[in-house]
């Protein structure tokens, strides 16, 4: 076989595994579970009061797992 064809074929076939990816993810509910387990110990900390102790405030993830 050409070595040109089967350079397309398997650029082709990661291409695809590559965009299945996010999608299956999405049809699982990975990002919305992800999202509830932050939310759970963001609450868990806030009732504790260690708020002190914890890791520096990340504004940017902060804002984007408060999405619904």
């Amino acid at each position: 076989m050409d070595y040109e064809i089967i350079l397309k074929v398997t650029g082709l076939a990661v291409s695809i595994g590559v965009a299945i990816k996010p999608l299956h993810d999405l049809i699982n509910g990975k990002w919305s579970r992800l999202r509830e387990e932050y939310r759970f110990a963001k609450e868990f900390f806030s009732d504790m009061g260690c708020r002190s102790k914890q890791a520096p405030r990340r504004p940017a993830i902060d804002s984007y797992f408060a999405r619904e």
